[in-house]
Order: structure tokens, then sequence, then C-alpha cells
């Protein structure tokens, strides 16, 4: 269910059968995300592999199920923090989405739903590492941070009304 949803959300497809032997795919890593079947996540993949397509597909389908969820993502650089965001205005922009009123504030920084979920997009400096407490962290090409903002990532996601505090690094190396 949640891959038909995901697919219709996006109207995107989502890779489900490994490329060799003892490979995840990309939907193993959405449900796993979205099911949080961690609390600490390392997701590896080349550049262009659609990890952060993938990420923000997998927060958009959790921010619509889950009242209340409150999730970040940070990127190493404002291009990629553009790109993250863009891509969550793009699934929010579903018609489906648009004509139930589901996204009530939307700005590059920041969207918010209807049922209370909260979208954040920081930078990954010392100072976006301070900012929110998510329930969820997606920390996006977390190779090129510093490593002292990296350790202060570590504190950002919290847990709160029963879910738990979840953070994934996302590097292609």
């Amino acid at each position: 269910q949640l891959w038909a949803f995901a697919i219709a959300l996006t109207n995107r497809p989502i890779p489900y059968k490994p490329v060799g032997p003892g490979h995840p795919t990309p939907w193993h890593l959405m449900s796993d995300l979205y099911f949080q079947r961690f609390q600490v996540g390392i997701a590896i993949g080349p550049r262009g592999g659609g990890k952060t397509d993938l990420v923000s597909r997998a927060m958009s389908c959790l921010m619509i199920t889950n009242p209340g969820l409150e999730v970040a993502c940070v990127a190493a650089i404002q291009k990629q923090a553009d790109r993250c965001s863009s891509y969550m205005q793009k699934w929010f922009s579903n018609p489906v989405l648009q004509n139930i009123g589901m996204l009530v504030r939307q700005n590059l920084r920041e969207k918010e739903l209807s049922n209370g979920a909260i979208y954040e997009q920081l930078v990954g400096t010392m100072s976006g590492s301070n900012s929110p407490h998510p329930n969820i962290l997606g920390c996006d090409e977390v190779d090129l941070m510093n490593p002292v903002a990296i350790e202060e990532l570590k504190m950002v996601p919290v847990s709160s009304y029963g879910r738990k505090a979840t953070i994934l690094y996302i590097s292609s190396r």
C-alpha cells in the first residue's frame, strides 16, 4: 500500500528489484524510513542516484499519514538544501492534496500540512544544526559537512508523542 501511495503521490516509480546480490533497493530504504525500522541509518549511493529524491518522497508520505509529525532535512550546501525543498514542494503540489487543502503553508524553507505535520529545510552549518528538534532528521550529503556540525546533528531529533527520534545520514561516499 505504501508503494502504491508513494507512486500515486509523486507520479514516479520506486525501484524495488536489487541490482545484484546483497544490494538493498531504493524501496527498502523508503520502507525502512517510513516504518522507522531504525533510529540511526546510513544510506550510501552514487551521485545522481536519487537519494535526495527518494528520502523526500518518504518524508512526504510520512507527513501526510502521521498528524503532527515533525521532519527536517539538513543539506551540506545551500544548493542541495534548495533541491531537497523543491522536491518536497513538488510532492505537495499533487492536485489531490491541493484539492483537499492539505498544504496550509509553504515556502522554500518550511512546509506545514493541515494535519499539523511540519517540514523544515536547513543547511548543515553549526547554526543550522542547532535549529529545530524534529522527530525525523535526514542529513543529506553528510560527507561534505563539517565533522563538528555532524556531531551536533546527533542531538537534533527528539522522541515525542510516541514517535521515535530517527536520523538518516545520506552520502555518496
